[in-house]
This record gives structure tokens, sequence and C-alpha cells, in this order.
């Protein structure tokens, strides 16, 4: 038998025309793929609009990366140009998305910020791609990294230059690159809490140094709540603008103790701290 050919049939003129049955297989094939190209499409929009900018524009960071050391496949290529054409369309849709969330998300104190941990989930010894993407530490410990960051949160004050010879301290417990317990850093606090517990002449003359050097207020120790907060958010732990803004004004109970206005003297933002 010879080979199976595709069926033409005649038109009125004689031309010869593509079978009916295959022009609607071919017309319903077309439809398919053009209709699985717009779910596709659709699909990558929401999930990007669920995501933190930080989180697209570190993702794009890691693909151009790769790029200027040669290493980025034809595949990936591909979708760092999908990623950025999709990104620089839905950049302001994207921002708006994340600020519903964290307004959702701040007074909720169970709330994890998955979007964060994978920014620096890399950066951690326990990341592995499949069995711990976020790089989190085993239950009941914490990174080397953070401890400074809790030390302070528990009301210590710890300078940058302090923080080496910290984590030195507490290394000897559990061992070098290893988590730290809640433990350790517990008992260790019961052992130099005095040490970081610092006196109001001392944090006297720090705030007073930043006032004179012009970095937050002026020669005359008057504070400027602007630069505070600027300073506050972009530089050390970075405390988000609207926390900054929330703490001042008294926190969760406000009227009790709170910075009015736009200035405030040395001495009342001492007063405020002590509070």
């Amino acid at each position: 038998m010879g080979k199976n050919k595709k069926a033409f049939v005649s038109d009125a003129g004689g031309n010869k025309i593509v079978h009916p049955a295959d022009f609607q297989r071919k017309k319903a094939k077309t439809k398919l793929i053009e209709k699985r190209k717009k779910d596709r499409k659709e699909n990558y929009e929401a999930s990007m609009l669920t995501k933190a900018p930080e989180l697209i524009e570190n993702e794009i960071r890691e693909y151009k990366e790769m790029e200027a050391a040669g290493k980025l496949t034809k595949w990936k290529k591909d979708r760092m140009s999908r990623e950025i054409a999709f990104y620089d369309r839905l950049k302001d849709q994207v921002g708006e998305n994340q600020q519903k969330r964290d307004e959702r998300n701040k007074n909720n104190s169970l709330h994890v910020d998955f979007d964060e941990l994978k920014i620096h989930r890399k950066a951690s010894i326990y990341y592995d791609p499949v069995k711990n993407p976020y790089g989190a530490p085993p239950t009941g410990q914490m990174l080397m990294s953070d401890v400074a960051y809790v030390l302070r949160a528990m009301g210590l004050t710890i300078y940058g230059s302090e923080e080496k010879l910290i984590k030195e301290q507490v290394e000897k417990v559990d061992g070098m690159g290893k988590p730290v317990t809640f433990q350790t850093v517990q008992n260790w606090v019961e052992e130099h809490r005095d040490t970081y517990v610092k006196s109001y002449g001392d944090a006297y003359s720090a705030v007073g140094t930043l006032c004179h050097e012009g970095i937050i207020g002026d020669k005359t120790a008057v504070i400027q709540v602007a630069q505070l907060r600027h300073l506050v958010s972009e530089v050390g732990d970075k405390i988000k603008a609207e926390t900054v803004d929330k703490i001042l004004k008294g926190g969760d109970m406000p009227g009790t103790n709170s910075i009015k206005g736009e200035t405030c003297t040395l001495d009342e933002f001492l007063v405020f701290l002590q509070k």
C-alpha cells in the first residue's frame, strides 16, 4: 500500500483545498496552543504579584551575575528576559500588593516573612534547595548572625565593634559555625548583661555626637525626627520607617510616652528612651 496522503477535495473551480475535517483539527490545535500560551502568561503574572519586590529583584540580580560569569544557560537567559519584561510592566502593582500584605501582617505576631527568608536563604549553612529551601536553623536554635539582633531586642546596647567578641564568646559553648541554642544566649546574657547596659551619660554622649555631627540634628542638641527616622531605617538593623513612627508615637499605647512634633531636645529624647 502507498503512503497515506493528506486528503484533498476540489472546490467548484476544480482547485484542490484541504479536507474540512483536517481544517477543523488544525484550527482546534491552533486554538489550544493559544489558550495554553494565555494560561501560562496569566499564571506567571499571578505568581509574580504574590512575591515581594526585593525577592524578584534579587532573582534578576542572580541571573545577571550568572550571565556576567558566562554560566547562564539559554533556558535561564529566556527566563531572565521574561522576568525583567514582566516586572517592568507589573512593578507598581507588585509594590502595592506588598504594601497591602505588610498592612495585614504588621500586627500579627505569628507572621513569618518567608519572602525575606528566601532572599538570605543561601547564606545559611542549613540551606538545601529541597529539604530546607528557607535555610532555617533547627528548632530552638538561631543562626550566629542573628545573635546581635536578639541581644539588642532584649534591650542591650551592642556596638558594631563589639559583635565579633560576643560571637567568639558564644561560639565557645556550641562550637564554631554551629547554631546557637536559646539557653546559650540566655546564659551569656546573665553573665554579661551589666557590661552592655549603658549609663545615661553614655547614651547622652552617643546621641549628642550624632546631633553635633549633623546626622540626626544640630549643634544646639535639637533632634530632627525626619533625620532620625532616616538613620534608623537605613543603617544598622534597619527598622522600617513606619515602625519608627509608631514607636515615637508611643507604640500600642499612644499618648502615654511619645515624641510630638518634628523636633525634640536631646534630653526629651533620652527621657523617652528610658520609659
